[in-house]
């Protein structure tokens, strides 16, 4: 008989500590504050420490470059001016002409708080010669009015172009 007892309390043991966990884990996830998903690159919990920002990891936040903002940066007279700027300044290159080489480059760069272009690379290529033009045009493009976050804040934002060469 005491057998029986012994299990009996072992079982309620069991319920016991199961509602203490799983009132544990409602108390817990219903009062954790939740980080909306833009900002989950800006913030990271790890046990033991307080929620903290990149800066942690020694990325200081104004060097931190966004791929979406509140105001994306925006090139000086709006789109068309951009394309006006590019069909003026582009010079197809001889050899992609006489080949007939043609298609479209994408190059991506960083419009920073300043609204400068920096770090431009090409992210698809058409040809070596087609790339190389893609790049000296968005390198010289004017300053853009720098992209701004939900504070207005000026800040780094990346940015994707593709340029099309298509021959007449």
């Amino acid at each position: 008989m005491s057998k029986n007892v012994v299990s009996g309390n072992h079982a309620f043991m069991k319920a016991v500590l199961a509602v203490t966990v799983i009132f544990g884990l409602i108390a817990m996830l219903g009062f954790t504050k939740a980080i909306a998903p833009d900002k989950m690159a800006a913030y990271a919990y790890m046990p033991g420490l307080s929620v903290f920002s990149d800066s942690y990891f020694g990325v200081p936040q104004d060097d931190k470059v966004f791929t979406e903002v509140k105001n994306p940066p925006e090139y000086p007279g709006g789109l068309a001016a951009m394309q006006k700027f590019i069909v003026d300044n582009i010079q197809y290159p001889a050899e992609c002409k006489k080949t007939g080489k043609q298609g479209t480059a994408y190059v991506s760069f960083v419009v920073d708080k300043s609204g400068k272009i920096k770090d431009a690379k090409v992210l698809k290529s058409v040809h070596p010669l087609i790339d190389a033009e893609a790049l000296r045009i968005v390198k010289m493009m004017p300053t853009w009015k720098a992209g701004t976050d939900d504070a207005k804040k000026a800040v780094n934002v990346a940015f994707t172009l593709p340029i099309k060469f298509k021959l007449k």
